[in-house]
């Protein structure tokens, strides 16, 4: 029953990193869940350093695997956002704005919501900065964003 048990954990380290890959392959480089493939790393090192252990021929498939997260993970840490300490500070900082736009927006029309959460973006990219810091892209941004409350 305990073998049973360890090959039940390793079945189950293997299908979840195999979908937390999947899902970092899918989704955008920025907003890769590396957090969750670290997690999922760790579980498939155990298994692997059990399966060293007891000289067992699943070691293969553990290591390869375990090689595959590794390499996308190196490939992918400088890009993503996630659970990146800019991202977190960026969210705590603004959370109270996040809830108040929340409460503000359920009776607008879709249309309207996406124009605000577009400005609420152009806010957050410009930040506390004066408008005449702004790099030329910024502010193309910020016209645009106006041209678009303005018109509607």
């Amino acid at each position: 029953s305990g073998g049973n048990g360890t090959f039940d954990k390793f079945i189950d380290a293997v299908r979840k990193a195999r979908s937390t890959l999947e899902k970092c392959h899918a989704s955008e480089p920025s907003m890769a869940p590396l957090h969750h493939l670290e997690d999922d790393m760790r579980k498939l090192r155990n298994c692997l350093l059990a399966q060293l252990k007891n000289r067992s021929i699943l070691a293969i498939i553990t290591n390869d695997l375990l090689d595959e997260c590794a390499e996308y993970h190196s490939r992918s840490r400088k890009t993503s956002l996630l659970p990146g300490k800019a991202l977190g500070v960026t969210l705590d900082a603004n959370a109270s704005d996040l809830v108040l736009r929340r409460k503000f927006l359920v009776l607008q029309t879709p249309k309207k919501r996406r124009v605000m959460l577009k400005l609420l973006a152009v806010r957050f990219l410009v930040g506390n900065r004066k408008i005449k810091s702004l790099t030329t892209w910024e502010t193309e941004i910020l016209e645009d964003a106006k041209k678009l409350i303005f018109e509607y």
